[in-house]
């Protein structure tokens, strides 16, 4: 008989639990695709699915998606309580990966055009004017493509053209600096070189070039020519280390791998190695962390 109302009372708590409302307490909100519904942050707030395509919330915003004709799907952004952030007219919208810093930034691309929306300002600080833009990254100059001339120049966070339409290749802005290619008709070569702020160029010997990012007013170098050799240099034009090695990886806190007959080390940007050339390979994480090694 105990048992038997033990059991009953058991199977009553469970049937209450299966059926009690499901609430979200953190801007991570419940996707239910199958019922259509998306339940945000405020517990009485139901927003009836409108989209073909939504994905979840993150940070009090989705990225949703209408079909139109031929398939084609156009892209917006919504907050928690439904209403459009940015209208559904892009083919492409992705959160900002690359932008240290300014995390808020989502990325707007039509079928020409790119573009940044910023979800704290709630502004569009980049009209989609630019055919290709390159990842932002710490803030600063950000490079973009010119359609009519081909060639690369360098706006800021305004959009305002600070450095002109003239490169042949371009990267953002990292720590003040940029890396640019220059094409020399002449004698049909490419000159890869780094410039800062005011569009001067980092004073390097004609027979090396730099490559990578900036980290702590270091880079590396390579020599010119059929055999590259690498070494490491800094944008006051001091070369830090000679180009002697195989390869040398860009710089992740600290550190780089370097390669050195058929081996494997581990480096720091001021010269310095911190592991020698020993290993048969060797892999570092984001933070300079060594993952992976093989000896």
């Amino acid at each position: 008989m105990i048992h038997t109302i033990i059991y009953k009372m058991l199977l009553t708590v469970i049937i209450i639990a299966l059926f009690m409302p499901v609430h979200s307490n953190t801007l991570d909100n419940l996707m239910f695709p199958n019922q259509n519904v998306c339940i945000t942050t405020n517990e009485d707030d139901v927003i009836t699915q409108q989209w073909g395509i939504s994905y979840p919330f993150d940070d009090g915003i989705a990225i949703v998606g209408k079909k139109k004709e031929n398939n084609l799907v156009l892209y917006g952004l919504i907050n928690s309580e439904g209403k459009y952030l940015v209208d559904p007219v892009f083919t492409h919208i992705e959160k900002e990966q690359f932008a240290y810093g300014h995390e808020t930034f989502y990325r707007l691309e039509n079928s020409e055009f790119e573009g940044i929306y910023d979800t704290v300002t709630c502004k569009m600080i980049l009209s989609p004017l630019f055919s290709e833009m390159k990842p932002l990254q710490s803030g600063q100059y950000i490079a973009v493509l010119d359609s009519s001339t081909n060639l690369w120049g360098y706006i800021d966070y305004s959009g305002k053209l600070v450095i002109p339409y003239k490169y042949d290749e371009a990267c953002s802005f990292v720590n003040g600096y940029g890396f640019v290619e220059i094409y020399n008709e002449s004698n049909d070569s490419i000159m890869h070189t780094v410039i800062n702020t005011r569009d001067e160029m980092v004073a390097l010997p004609e027979t090396v070039e730099a490559y990578g990012t900036v980290y702590n007013n270091h880079f590396c170098i390579r020599t010119t020519g059929s055999e590259n050799k690498y070494g490491i240099g800094d944008v006051f034009g001091n070369i830090i280390i000679i180009p002697q090695y195989d390869w040398i990886s860009e710089f992740y806190n600290d550190y780089a791998v370097f390669i050195s007959n058929h081996k494997y080390g581990i480096i720091k940007y001021d010269g310095n190695t911190l592991i020698p050339a020993i290993f048969n390979y060797i892999s570092i994480d984001d933070n300079g962390i060594v993952i992976h090694f093989d000896k």
